[in-house]
Order: structure tokens, then sequence, then C-alpha cells
């Protein structure tokens, strides 16, 4: 689901429809990327053989005058998936082709227009319109946090995009062997198991992480006892059955609607319940949340003349509720 992000890519363009290249143009210039147009499969594989820093194909699904299909397995008994990532670039009524692009070795598909945040998670190559940026206001510059009671406790820093106790940071081992040191647990998180980061989340497609799913509305055709989706049955002039073709069909007296399963708009994958998916902050990986690595999260009363010196980061009564409660009642309150 993830592309490791280059840094300096160089993308081959191969398409042969004139007027279409312009909006993948534009999202490869506010990447500062460069790229290569190639017109037909010749010129496609004159282009890899002369620039050997090529790092992506973005390949026309559905051509006009070259097979794409056999150019993308011609390319790719040369160029292993991982080292020379092929997306094919399909536009929305050409799903079809989709899937023969895939078969064919594709690693995934765009699907025009295509959003900056899309092209850069299923690309790995940041635009200036889906980089990521740091509030100033909430820049982590104070030093330590406490609560009002002195207790130190971690936070989201917007730098890192990890959870820290800021400069109290390698501290904590210390605090374990120390008794003096009172440990109180506050919260559970999932943190992203490639680099720690602190993801987002969303329900989506556990195929390839897609948070653009439908719901499939299903017909029962009283008649013949066919059940499908409703795509199947809408046409121009009205509701027909697919299978006895018999026409203008009236809900609630000819078939009756019910909520089927639900469908990735991207993938196409069928699935009765979605995921829940994550998206680092950190490093963009994407990744179902079973996936994840869960992190205990602790706060830290030292004693008095240790939390004086550590007052001046105090919060002022902000923060959750439970930051405020008597530390007795704390599951996993440690004396």
């Amino acid at each position: 689901m993830n592309s490791e992000p280059s840094k300096s890519p160089h993308v081959l363009l191969v398409d042969d429809r004139s007027g279409c290249t312009e909006q993948i143009v534009a999202l490869l210039e506010s990447a500062s990327a460069r790229w290569t147009l190639s017109t037909s499969a010749a010129e496609a594989r004159r282009a890899l053989r002369s620039h050997k820093d090529v790092t992506h194909v973005l390949l026309r699904g559905l051509s006009e005058q070259m097979d794409s299909v056999a150019l993308c397995e011609e390319l790719r008994g040369q160029y292993p998936k991982d080292r020379l990532p092929i997306l094919a670039l399909l536009r929305d009524r050409e799903f079809g082709r989709g899937a023969e692009m895939l078969l064919a070795g594709c690693n995934d598909i765009l699907v025009e227009p295509i959003r900056p945040a899309e092209f850069t998670e299923r690309t790995g190559i940041a635009t200036s319109a889906s980089q990521r940026r740091i509030d100033i206001g909430h820049a982590d510059d104070e030093g330590p946090k406490t609560s009002d009671d002195g207790m130190i406790i971690p936070e989201f820093d917007p730098k890192s995009f990890r959870i820290s106790l800021g400069p109290h940071e390698g501290m904590q081992q210390i605090w374990e062997r120390d008794r003096s040191v009172t440990r109180i647990a506050l919260d559970r998180i999932i943190v992203c198991p490639e680099c720690e980061g602190i993801p987002t989340f969303r329900p989506g497609c556990g195929a390839c992480g897609s948070a653009w799913t439908e719901q499939e509305v299903l017909i029962h055709h009283y008649a013949c006892a066919h059940v499908g989706p409703e795509s199947e049955f809408r046409q121009a002039s009205g509701f027909v059955c697919p299978k006895c073709r018999l026409t203008d069909l009236v809900a609630g007296s000819d078939f009756e609607q019910t909520q089927g399963c639900q469908r990735c708009t991207d993938c196409n994958a069928i699935f009765t319940e979605p995921r829940m998916i994550a998206h680092c902050l950190c490093c963009d990986y994407r990744f179902v949340a079973s996936d994840g690595i869960v992190r205990d999260l602790y706060g830290y009363r030292l004693p008095t003349t240790h939390s004086h010196q550590n007052s001046h980061g105090a919060r002022n009564g902000r923060g959750p509720a439970w930051l405020h409660r008597n530390p007795q009642t704390v599951p996993g309150h440690v004396d």
C-alpha cells in the first residue's frame, strides 16, 4: 500500500493521448520531479535505455496506438516491481482495463482526475499540495510539560510526529528504577509498525488501504428470484432484470432493495465490513490498524524537589480530565 519515497524521482510518462498529460505534468512539477514523455512503446524502450535513473513509469492503460498490456508485461520481465514501479493511468470508465494491467505486472492504478494526496500515496512522490506542514503555533519549544500537580506527561511532538517526553526523553528507565518516582498509567495507543510515528485512522478497504468505499445496494426480483447489484438492473429506460429481461420494474411490487456488501471504488474489492486503516503522519506508511504496535503511555510524578525545578511548563489545567484525577484511581498506578 505504500511506496518508498524517492529522494530524486525521475518519472517516465508513457502516454499517446494528446491533451491527457497536463494534470500529471502539473503534479510532477509541483513535486520538483524530473519527467520524460514517450508517446509510443519504442520511445519508452529507448528512454529506459538512455535514462538509467528512471524511478517510476506512468503508463496509459487504454492507449490509442500501443498495446499497453504487452508493454507492461515486457517491462516487468526486465525490471522487478521493487526496482521500477509501474502505475497504470486510467479514466473513470476504464476499470476493466485496470484488472488486465495489474495482471500484466503494474504496481498500482491511478484514476483520473487524480487527487494530489492519492498521487503521493500510490507513487511515494510528495507533491507540494500533499506536503506535511508544522503548525508553528503548536511547536513544542516550551520545555517539559507537567500537570498542575507536577506530573511529567508525554505529549504529541508536531516536529517528529511522535509521542515524546520532550527534554525528559530517555529518562524513563532511570525513573522506573527510582522508588521515589510515581509512575501513573495514562493511556494506550497504536503507533506505526515502521517508525512508531502517530497515525490517523479511517474506515476503509483492507485490501488496498483506500478510504473510498461504498455500500452496494442489492435488488431481489420477485418474478425470477434473481438477486444482484442495483447497478446491473438500472438502465436508461428504468429498472430491467438482467436475468429474465423483464422491463419497467417497480420498486415494492416487482422487487425489493436491501443493503449488500461494501465495495472499494479504487481496487473493486468486495467485503462485508470495512477495516480500520491507519496512515502514519511521520513516514506515510498505510496499514491495517490491527498491524500497528500498541504502546502504553505513562506519566511520572517526581519528588517535590524535582517537580519544583520543572514546574515552569505547567499546563494550567489544560489536557484530558484523567490527568487531574487522584492517581490512586488510575489503573496501573505504581507506588
